[in-house]
């Protein structure tokens, strides 16, 4: 009774737990037919360091039987993976099942001495939750569950890597006031673009929804979804800070086009305005080349953002297509303004000559009218003084 109680029990612990984690009978421990590895190590372990080529966890079509006997979810809390239920709360519950065998085997009443005495109320001699025979075997569960929750514990790391990758581009919120203080160029915001898009793609590969080990099956669905849409929402914000960088930049270029033609357009009345108008010319015509890259780098920018498939508004784009008319409008409002400046300058010139002409005749006017006077006044004294002396 004694050696069925302080062996017995704690052995059928440790088998039941061995069973738990998908071994056979065949396979437990120190089977001198099966190597240690394959016996204590995890199946998704060990299957995946014997096959080469399985980068996704799950994908190795290995099932355990029995199926696991503990069910989890990674989840991703706060802005942190974990494993709900934890690691360590799988392992407190099978060693809290352990010691409650122990603590049941105690209550087990002596069916021999009942038998002699129906009215005996005596208990088969328990073993002690201190008893030396149980340490072997919780250090035994203990190496079970370590090679066991090896799995879940690199699965969890593996996702993991993505977070911390989501963490220091400054995550789905922060993402964008992270970039804008490295103050990037566009290069390199189209390939930040582009790696948050293998980001989330990566995610769909790193395991199925689902993956077994031998204790434990993970359900990795929500943390999968999670993790694609931080850096889905990442990528979507930098998109959407570089179109209305873009597009506020192309409307303040067509409205700078917009003065532009206006200026030229506009009729001088004076010689000044004449000089001015033509001063104006010179100046447009020496930010052409900067209004050209500024458009070549709006033209950059528009493929980027195509590129990357994102949806631009109705009102951008049309803006952009505009933009990209500007310079040949602007340009033939510079020969049509030179020609007017022409056109203006020999109307001026022609006038100026007629007033000229008419200030000639004038001024033959003012000079002839004071000699006539002057000999009729001479002619008039004559006159008077010959009748006087007459």
């Amino acid at each position: 009774v004694h050696r069925w109680t302080t062996s017995w029990v704690p052995s059928a612990v440790t088998t039941f737990c061995a069973n738990a984690a998908g071994y056979p009978e065949s396979l437990v421990p120190d089977d001198p037919d099966k190597p240690q590895t394959a016996a204590l190590g995890d199946a998704n372990l060990a299957w995946r360091a014997t096959h080469s080529g399985l980068d996704t966890w799950g994908s190795d079509l290995f099932c355990p039987h029995p199926p696991p006997l503990f069910q989890l979810q990674l989840l991703v809390k706060d802005g942190q993976l974990q494993l709900s239920p934890s690691l360590d709360d799988i392992r407190n519950t099978v060693m809290e099942v352990f010691d409650g065998i122990i603590k049941a085997g105690q209550a087990v009443e002596d069916l021999g001495k009942k038998a002699e005495n129906p009215a005996s109320e005596a208990m088969l001699c328990p073993m002690e939750l201190q008893d030396p025979v149980a340490d072997p075997l919780r250090q035994k569960i203990s190496d079970i569950l370590d090679s066991n929750l090896a799995g879940p514990a690199a699965l969890l790391e593996a996702f993991n890597e993505v977070q911390q990758q989501l963490d220091a581009a400054g995550g789905s919120g922060g993402h964008l006031d992270a970039w804008l203080a490295g103050q990037h160029s566009l290069q390199e915001t189209e390939a930040e673009i582009e790696r948050l898009l293998q980001l989330a793609n990566s995610v769909n590969g790193k395991s199925d929804d689902s993956v077994w080990f031998r204790l434990v099956a993970v359900d990795v669905g929500q943390a999968k979804s999670a993790l694609i849409s931080q850096a889905l929402a990442a990528r979507r914000t930098l998109q959407t800070w570089i179109q209305d960088q873009w597009h506020a930049s192309n409307m303040a270029a067509v409205t700078r086009f917009e003065e532009i033609t206006a200026a030229l357009n506009q009729e001088p009345t004076t010689t000044e305005d004449m000089d001015a108008l033509e001063k104006y010319n010179t100046t447009v015509e020496q930010e052409l080349p900067g209004m050209q890259q500024q458009i070549d780098n709006s033209t950059a920018t528009f493929t980027v953002l195509e590129t990357s498939h994102c949806p631009i508004f109705d009102e951008a784009e049309e803006v952009f297509w505009a933009l990209r008319y500007w310079p040949t409008a602007i340009q033939d409002e510079l020969v049509a303004a030179r020609d007017r400046i022409h056109g203006y300058r020999n109307r001026y010139q022609l006038q100026l000559q007629a007033d000229q002409q008419q200030l000639q005749r004038d001024l033959q006017q003012l000079q002839v009218g004071p000699v006539v006077g002057a000999l009729a006044s001479i002619h008039r004294q004559t006159y008077a003084s010959f009748v006087a002396t007459s």
